[in-house]
């Protein structure tokens, strides 16, 4: 899942602080949300580094153990899930082999201490504002802070219902709050 805290709020604290570079760490109870901000081009890229660290960081400390109560095949099954949502938000599909912080937890893959990061080219940020021209010209400051609040609550929204389809899925489709019995395996 991506942003679920958004980048201005590592903005304003980066700001109140007067910091060069912000990195927001968060835990809802199932999953670790990263925010990153920086000042200039190469704070962002800084914080970028830094947010790949600590994630990596983060997802090999929460993958050590099994937690209680959870089959051994429905925890694996979890943490594929989570490799899959890591591959598709970082592979930066070009053939090369992507290593994911869950690779040592399921395969006994350690990335390559020397190996150099993958960066994946950007879009040039100070063009993305030409496909909206007309909007800016027709609204003043308050108004497009409003417009980007509204949109921000809205890929909140869209990304939280997201991560609970990915959920319901997982649990096994329940239907009025009733996990499904997982199928039997028939007799050999």
């Amino acid at each position: 899942m991506k942003n679920r805290i958004p980048v201005a709020a590592a903005q304003r604290v980066a700001e109140q602080f007067d910091l060069t570079q912000c990195l927001l760490i968060g835990w809802d109870g199932t999953n670790t949300h990263i925010v990153t901000y920086g000042r200039s081009k190469a704070d962002c890229e800084a914080a970028a580094q830094a947010q790949e660290f600590w994630a990596g960081r983060i997802r090999e400390f929460s993958f050590e153990e099994k937690p209680e109560g959870r089959s051994e095949d429905a925890f694996l099954q979890e943490v594929r899930a989570a490799r899959d949502v890591w591959l598709a938000e970082n592979d930066p599909r070009d053939g090369t082999d992507c290593v994911t912080p869950f690779d040592r937890f399921l395969y006994g893959v350690k990335p390559e201490a020397n190996a150099s990061p993958v960066t994946v080219p950007e879009e040039k940020p100070c063009e993305a504002w030409r496909q909206y021209t007309a909007d800016f010209d027709g609204m003043d400051d308050a108004e497009i802070e409003m417009e980007t609040r509204t949109a921000e609550n809205n890929l909140d929204e869209a990304e939280s219902w997201l991560e609970a389809v990915r959920s319901w899925e997982a649990a096994g489709k329940p239907r009025n709050g009733v996990v499904p019995a997982p199928a039997e395996e028939e007799p050999k």
